[in-house]
């Protein structure tokens, strides 16, 4: 492998589901990218009116898993009208993020890129 990066994925905004403040509410990565993406960038963006949460970044071995995912990283809330990010270098099989505490008084947008090592 020569090390140069390989774009797979764009940096794409995902929807939370049920919605983008509630605990447990999340957005899977595609599932084409299962196992191929290697490095991973995460933007957690918090609106103007958000006080408080975390949101955390998870894997695990298939997108229906139905047991505690592995934390890959974790994203607490800083300042409103902010964002903060997480960068990991990991193959994963299924990719989530999670709202795990509420973003209370406001909501969070998530953006997310990878690329893989190219040949």
């Amino acid at each position: 492998m020569s090390g140069i990066s390989q774009l797979l994925m764009p940096l794409t905004e995902f929807t939370m589901t049920p919605d983008a403040s509630a605990t447990n509410s999340f957005c899977m990565m595609p599932a084409s990218l299962q196992g191929l993406a290697l490095e991973w960038t995460f933007y957690v963006q918090f609106s103007a009116g958000s006080a408080a949460g975390t949101v955390l970044v998870e894997s695990a071995p298939s997108r229906d898993f139905n047991g505690l995912w592995a934390q890959e990283a974790s994203i607490a809330w800083a300042v409103a009208s902010s964002v903060k990010s997480a960068h990991i270098t990991a193959i994963m099989q299924a990719t989530r993020v999670r709202i795990s505490s509420t973003i209370t008084t406001g909501t969070v947008r998530i953006f997310a890129m990878c690329a893989t090592r190219g040949s």
